[in-house]
């Protein structure tokens, strides 16, 4: 064979399995980019769980949601946008919430709920450490999947920013193996594809079978406590807490030009949690961000000639909160909690159905109830 048709030929066959190999793994969908999924192949999608900002946005482009909650991942585990307790919301209902996520992650993925023209309700969880990094974005985040850049401008081919990474990537063809990998134990994956929703029990019970809440909880604490013994309160940290405040300011300005009512979430934290901030001397500045966001909220409503929004607090020492942790050893199932950082969709039932109007446990704050407040969960502590 003469050189230059073996070379074509080679060429050929190369494009070829590349090819196959991106159509295989574009069918795995290892990133949850479709709905559709085959029991024991493609179920069970283990990258979702570092691929939340990716799978968000997807999920956004493709529900067109009248009602999204967003935040960080209390509400992502805990709040079902198909429980009935939600049911008084608009549909379509997604959950949109990200591991870790930063006000500024958190107002982006309004601005591009908004751009689908459908928004109607945000549920805001606009908890204290949703700081982020210097740049406000953490690691996996990107602006060109978004349908609009962050002064407005459309992004056309934002639904095809990610396609070579999903598709052609050595991690992508990684992930596909680990997809089908897993989905042969007939599991179920712990994100749901349809609503984002990523509380289901399933995965955490695997956790609890081996660990236990007690055990879950003390590596919870653990990890992220290292993290939060850094925050000083220092001239760094009250320049965060100003960044936070104005990126809810802009969240607020987002929603309300769309059109779309605000509610917001301080989102439910066990008293043992509290108990951990209270050590790490970062309790001052929790009870800080609860005077600062309701001054926020306040005056950001003024300026735009708009009803101030519900603001509930649902983190403190009692009720739910203060539900007692199995023994050390003990596999006995908690009512309310899978560990003190993060509650069940129990929980999350209680918080929909109070946001609707009804009773909760959650604690209603405004600029006349707020210091009482603070000085009563100062006396329950």
């Amino acid at each position: 064979m003469r050189a230059r048709p073996y070379v074509l030929w080679v060429m050929a066959m190369i494009i070829i399995a590349l090819g196959t190999i991106s159509a295989l793994v574009a069918w795995i969908d290892p990133y949850g980019q479709r709905t559709a999924t085959v029991a024991g192949l493609n179920q069970l999608k283990p990258a979702l769980v570092d691929s939340t900002r990716l799978f968000a946005a997807r999920l956004i482009d493709r529900a067109a949601p009248a009602t999204i909650v967003v935040g960080n991942s209390r509400l992502l585990v805990a709040l079902d946008p198909d429980d009935p307790a939600l049911a008084w919301a608009p549909a379509p209902r997604i959950n949109a919430c990200l591991g870790s996520a930063s006000m500024y992650e958190v107002r982006r993925m309004v601005q591009h709920a908004a751009a689908q023209g459908a928004l109607r309700l945000v549920i805001l969880a606009a908890d204290w450490d949703l700081y982020g990094t210097a740049s406000g974005a953490m690691p996996g985040w990107s602006e060109t999947r978004l349908a609009v850049t962050p002064d407005g401008r459309a992004q056309l081919f934002h639904r095809w920013d990610d396609t070579a990474a999903c598709t052609w990537s050595w991690t992508a063809v990684h992930d596909a193996w680990n997809c089908c990998s897993a989905s042969t134990t007939g599991a179920t994956d712990r994100i749901d594809l349809l609503t984002g929703f990523a509380g289901r029990a399933g995965y955490w019970q695997s956790r609890l079978a081996e660990h236990g809440h007690r055990g879950v909880a003390r590596w919870m604490e653990a990890t992220w406590g290292k993290g939060m013994s850094g925050w000083q309160d220092d001239a760094s940290y009250r320049a965060r807490e100003i960044r936070l405040q104005q990126e809810c300011a802009l969240t607020l300005t987002t929603a309300w030009a769309a059109g779309a009512e605000v509610r917001v979430v301080l989102a439910p934290v066990h008293a043992r949690w509290l108990s951990l901030l209270d050590r790490l001397g970062m309790l001052p500045a929790w009870q800080r961000h609860r005077r600062a966001l309701v001054e926020t909220l306040a005056t950001t409503a003024a300026a735009q000639s708009h009803p101030v929004p519900t603001l509930i607090d649902y983190a403190g020492w009692e009720g739910p909160n203060a539900e007692p942790f199995p023994a050390e050893g003990d596999r006995t199932p908690m009512r309310w909690w899978w560990e003190s950082n993060h509650s069940q969709a129990t929980y999350g039932a209680l918080i929909a159905h109070q946001l609707g109007g009804g009773e909760g446990p959650g604690v209603a704050l405004t600029t006349t109830t707020v210091a009482d407040h603070l000085a009563h969960q100062e006396q329950a502590k």
